[in-house]
């Protein structure tokens, strides 16, 4: 499966009204998905994690995280922080490449780690392996049903078989007065919507 593929049927998962953070160039660069609340983390040396937990906590809206397993392995420490949160609106998908560079054969531990999610999951996080639900369109649609009824924290590993990079850099145009609104705007349910219409109604009959 190539990552390039992952990230389109991504798109089919993610909602307008996710918060979304990519993390990694070459993540930012593949990325079909965007909102008006989509944070791009280009530079590697970032922690994007903690900065995503600390949105997540502000806020009622479900914060998806997309990023690599050298950049999980980079920031591992801060998955405890994420554990220990139990914030149930952050998720997080990690393409397992196994490779520090898509350009190098050079293997990451991963490779060579009898159980990754293990690891993961002893921490305190809950970690799953999404790979077989990234194959088809159908697939992806079953993953979204288990997606809009799981509590997180969680992470979905998928692993990589084809590293290749995809498409041209990326110019990504940033308002960060634009993402805080986003963020902090209430998240309406179809009651609230509801109340809201009969209320208009009890004011036009009166």
């Amino acid at each position: 499966m190539t990552r390039n593929k992952v990230l389109k049927q991504l798109a089919l998962l993610l909602e307008e009204d996710n918060v979304i953070f990519y993390i990694g160039k070459y993540i930012c660069r593949e990325c079909v998905f965007k909102t008006e609340g989509t944070l791009f983390i280009e530079d590697e040396y970032m922690d994007g994690i903690s900065l995503a937990l600390g949105v997540a906590m502000g806020t009622e809206k479900k914060v998806i995280v997309v990023l690599e397993d050298k950049y999980l392995l980079q920031y591992l420490n801060s998955m405890t922080q994420v554990a220990i949160s139990k914030c149930t609106n952050l998720f997080f998908l990690c393409l397992k490449t196994d490779r520090y560079c898509p350009t190098i054969q050079q293997n990451t531990v991963t490779n060579s780690l009898r159980a990754f999610s293990g690891i993961l999951f002893n921490m305190g996080m809950l970690a799953h392996n999404y790979s077989k639900y990234f194959e088809t369109i159908t697939d992806i649609k079953k993953l979204k049903n288990i997606y809009l009824s799981t509590i997180g924290p969680v992470i979905g590993i998928v692993s990589i078989s084809n590293n290749r990079i995809f498409g041209k850099q990326q110019i990504h145009d940033f308002d960060i007065t634009s993402f805080i609104k986003f963020v902090n705007r209430k998240q309406e349910t179809k009651e609230e919507n509801k109340d809201i219409l009969d209320l208009d109604k009890v004011l036009e009959e009166g």
